[in-house]
């Protein structure tokens, strides 16, 4: 159950995470909905990194580059509904890397002690309107911690 206005994930993230977990949570959400983003040329362009506010881009062909940019400020405007801090967008033409389907190997049972809990939590007591979402942000981080050695 929702209590007050609805937040922005990228603003959850930065109140309740580090600068730069956050930025990596936010790139691998771009990354999974990169091929909805782009629609028809999926598979045929994929995003390389960041270099500051700017995408980096590699496409198949000359064309698909050409399309990628010009096509530009639409992409940017999907990504910053995610909270991607980004403002343009540059395609090259290059190799575009294939995506490897994992194997997805179970993740360890991870029992988290109630005191790193309480821990977490007096991180972002405060930050967040949601009593609900900020113990469950708690439990999140310390289990984060724990799993992660941090």
């Amino acid at each position: 159950m929702r209590r007050g206005k609805p937040e922005s994930l990228s603003r959850l993230l930065s109140e309740g995470l580090s600068g730069e977990v956050a930025e990596k949570v936010l790139w691998a959400l771009a990354l999974s909905r990169w091929d909805d983003i782009l629609g028809n040329l999926t598979g045929r362009a994929a995003p390389l990194r960041l270099e500051g506010e700017r995408l980096l881009a590699v496409a198949d062909s000359p064309a698909v580059a050409h399309e990628l940019n010009m096509r530009g400020g639409e992409i940017v405007k999907e990504l910053q509904l995610i909270g991607l801090k980004v403002s343009s967008l540059h395609a090259v033409v290059g190799r575009v890397p294939r995506r490897k389907v994992a194997r997805a190997k179970p993740a360890p049972d991870v029992t988290v002690a109630e005191e790193d809990v309480r821990a977490a939590r007096s991180r972002v007591s405060g930050k967040i309107g949601s009593e609900d979402v900020a113990d469950q942000l708690a439990k999140l981080l310390a289990t984060y911690r724990k799993r992660f050695n941090r």
